[in-house]
């Protein structure tokens, strides 16, 4: 089953849009595993969402801290999740201009040669990144 990773920012809660989004990508290009980092907002949103919908069990990929303030950690998990996904797998960001885990996520997304989309806050569609 192609694998779905969906990321973004720890201060953005789903929006009725943003669900609209999420699950009519999951419909008209999946059926997906949902993968996620674990992390409050966006992630753990959309680990309900879809368990709530489909009763789908999201995998989640939580960071391995080694030592407090491991700013490494995160994005180990990032790499991680890319390849859990590779090669057929897609990413769907929703970001903050400040979502530094989440641009490194759409990042490495891109570079394992996922189907890479990007939420947009303004016009409420997934825009496609390369």
């Amino acid at each position: 089953m192609r694998k779905l990773i969906i990321c973004g920012s720890r201060s953005i809660r789903l929006t009725g849009g943003m669900k609209k989004a999420l699950l009519a990508f999951n419909l008209e290009n999946g059926p997906f595993e949902i993968v996620h980092g674990g992390a409050v907002g966006v992630d753990l949103d959309a680990h309900a969402l879809f368990y709530l919908a489909y009763g789908i069990e999201p995998i989640t990929f939580e960071p391995r801290y080694r030592f407090p303030g491991d700013r490494e950690a995160p994005k180990i998990r990032n790499s991680l999740m890319a390849e859990y996904a590779a090669p057929d797998g897609a990413c769907i960001g929703i970001p903050d201009p400040e979502s530094r885990g989440t641009w490194d996520m759409l990042r490495k997304a891109i570079a394992a040669g996922l189907e890479t989309y990007r939420y947009d806050m303004g016009t409420h569609v997934l825009v496609r990144m390369k």
